[in-house]
């Protein structure tokens, strides 16, 4: 009995600690939701309060030589692909190693004199604020494919997205009826360093005071014919103009700029700095026709420009790139070189010619005067502006060099 009666006990007190447990878990898991929900709210108080707001801005602009400044670009010379989010805005700390990419609350545009600038507002993580002493903001539009799953906070570099092995992130196509449009824009890139800048809570850290600038992705080489209305030659117009030897595809970023201060850096007697595929230029002989773009009489008499945009090109060997031109009427050509000249002569060796680098302009300025041709030449950054002749009739073969 009193072995049936210990065993009753006992089953009957099991059953209430049981109950007495599952009670007591019930209100230390109600306790724990509690205290967890107390954290998360905390957690997110403070992620709210540590939330990095940027503003900034970006400006596109083109430059002609030093004596005549800075020159507007076209409508989609300066054109950023906004609508379709075709870019990104990256920061990366003072060596260069990515930290974080910026999330676009807004991105306004506005034409003002010699460029186009976009003003930029969005949120970053919080990691910028650890490098608020040195950083850099690096912006790449139009480039249709970015690698953004790839990029490893700490590990991946500027140089690592401006040449990644995968094509479809880092370069483009060049197209031999090429035009600017909406659907058909240039890649361009930019970059800039800041110091000692400031994140408070709740405040957006404004950068608009130093702009960053883009670097288009291809050179524009533009020739005219200006002819004097009251001379035998002013109803001369150009049957064909064509630059010989380019290449068919071309980075989107330059080549070893990690800094604004890279910009201004390159001059010919430095280190090429041309970025090319393969490191070289394209085997394959190709002739690219220039376009027609513009015609008009002014007081200066009548004039006709024709307008190409090519990727970059390096001049130093032998199988350098220049411009042939033919005049109506005639069968011969004329051959513009990218080179120094003197007396109106080029001996078009290495040491004298520029590469076709990106975001500069070539314009050639062709004047006719008793069957000779007298030709300007000017180039962006490189001061190169000489009268030359070349070719002493127009019946015969035109070519500068001796």
């Amino acid at each position: 009995m009193e072995g049936g009666i210990a065993r009753h006990r006992t089953v009957k007190e099991k059953k209430l600690m049981i109950k007495y447990n599952i009670m007591l878990s019930v209100m230390l898991l109600t306790l724990t939701f509690m205290s967890c929900a107390d954290d998360m709210g905390e957690e997110t108080a403070r992620a709210e309060e540590t939330t990095v707001r940027v503003g900034i801005t970006l400006k596109s602009r083109a430059t002609t030589s030093v004596s005549e400044g800075y020159e507007t670009g076209s409508q989609y010379e300066n054109y950023i692909d906004v609508e379709s989010g075709d870019y990104r805005i990256y920061f990366f700390d003072g060596d260069d190693r990515y930290i974080a990419q910026l999330e676009t609350g807004s991105f306004d545009v506005a034409d003002e004199e010699g460029y186009t600038s976009y003003t930029v507002m969005g949120e970053v993580s919080p990691l910028l604020v650890k490098y608020a002493d040195h950083f850099k903001i690096v912006i790449l539009a139009n480039w249709g494919n970015y690698d953004d799953e790839n990029l490893i906070v700490g590990e991946t570099t500027i140089n690592n997205i401006c040449e990644t092995v995968n094509p479809l992130h880092s370069t483009f196509e060049h197209k031999t009826d090429f035009e600017l449009s909406s659907t058909n824009a240039m890649p361009l890139f930019g970059v800039r360093e800041y110091k000692n800048k400031q994140f408070d809570s709740g405040k957006a850290t404004l950068l608009y005071g130093e702009p960053i600038s883009m670097l288009r992705a291809m050179a524009k080489i533009e020739v005219i014919l200006q002819l004097d209305q009251d001379r035998a030659e002013a109803e001369t117009t150009f049957a064909d103009v064509r630059l010989c030897r380019y290449n068919a595809r071309g980075y989107c970023a330059p080549n070893g700029v990690t800094s604004q201060d890279d910009y201004e850096s390159w001059t010919k007697d430095e280190e090429r700095r041309v970025h090319l595929l393969a490191g070289k230029n394209d085997e394959e002989y190709k002739e690219l026709p220039f376009q027609k773009v513009q015609e008009w009489t002014d007081g200066n008499g009548r004039q006709e420009k024709w307008m190409i945009y090519v990727p970059e090109y390096d001049n130093s060997g032998d199988d350098y790139s220049y411009i042939s031109v033919r005049l109506n009427g005639q069968g011969k050509t004329n051959n513009i070189y990218f080179a120094d000249y003197t007396g109106g002569m080029t001996t078009n060796d290495a040491s004298s010619r520029y590469d076709i680098e990106r975001n500069k302009l070539y314009r050639f300025k062709v004047r006719i005067s008793n069957g000779n041709f007298e030709v300007t030449t000017s180039s962006w950054e490189n001061v190169w502006e000489n009268e030359f002749e070349f070719g002493t009739n127009l019946d015969e073969e035109g070519d500068s060099t001796k």
